[in-house]
């Protein structure tokens, strides 16, 4: 089995084609992505076209989730402009609902030990009792396995260090399940390898590297060995990296 699967497009219709024309020569069984394919970039309606017609294949992504939730299946537009751009194109174009209705949380690939997820997976659940948490959790605590904060300093302005001593770690500081994670979500400069400290023959993958805003989006070659190789689109400015 060799499979590939890239990060974030957020409506990169033209880097998404280019991508997909250099994945072409590379004896792929599947294509997949890691979610967010809406908002932010000019035809997010184009790039779920797009994945409808090659038959690529994916996971939800926190801004997938959300725009479907809360705004197209209760048919209420948003405010904000972006979303309210993807809202109207993608209820304007035919299937794009139902393929992001159809997008599971994760996708296992057991030939592959392998997980594809777009933010992570909550380690205080079992496989079977991931949820939409899988779009957005960034850091977890034993004493509330149902909510996450984020990385970095949280929305309530609570900065990362001062979670920590609460008890709050990253999803990946506590991941002990056979298989590698395969994700994107957390924007990096480059497609970046990370062994899970409870398991440290596992990897942990982040394959979003910005594209709406940086041009390069990147994808992961897998096999039954691993890892083959990474291959991005040319990355066309410089933006400020953050997890």
């Amino acid at each position: 089995m060799r499979i590939a699967c890239f990060g974030d497009v957020h409506g990169d219709i033209k880097n998404l084609k280019l991508l997909y024309s250099m994945l072409e020569h590379e004896s792929l069984d599947a294509i997949y992505h890691l979610g967010d394919l809406v908002d932010r970039g000019p035809d997010p309606a184009g790039v779920i076209g797009f994945c409808i017609e090659k038959h690529i294949k994916g996971v939800a992504g926190n801004h997938d989730e959300a725009l479907l939730r809360k705004h197209i299946l209760t048919k209420t537009p948003p405010i904000n402009k972006d979303k309210l751009r993807s809202y109207n194109a993608i209820v304007s174009t035919h299937g794009a609902t139902e393929y992001l209705q159809s997008l599971p949380k994760i996708v296992v690939l057991e030939q592959l030990k392998s997980l594809l997820v777009h933010a992570g997976i909550n380690p205080l659940k079992s496989l079977e009792e991931q949820n939409s948490m899988c779009c957005y959790v960034s850091m977890v605590n034993p004493d509330f396995p149902g909510l996450s904060r984020w990385s970095g300093i949280d929305r309530k302005g609570i900065p990362e260090q001062e979670n920590r001593i609460n008890g709050w770690r990253r999803w990946y500081e506590l991941y002990s399940l056979p298989y590698h994670v395969y994700h994107g979500h957390t924007v990096v400069k480059d497609p970046t390898i990370t062994p899970f400290l409870l398991r440290p023959s596992f990897n942990r993958v982040a394959l979003d590297t910005g594209a709406w805003f940086t041009g390069m989006l990147s994808a992961a070659i897998i096999d039954t060995n691993g890892i083959k190789k990474f291959i991005s689109t040319p990355r066309v400015r410089l933006g400020q990296y953050r997890e």
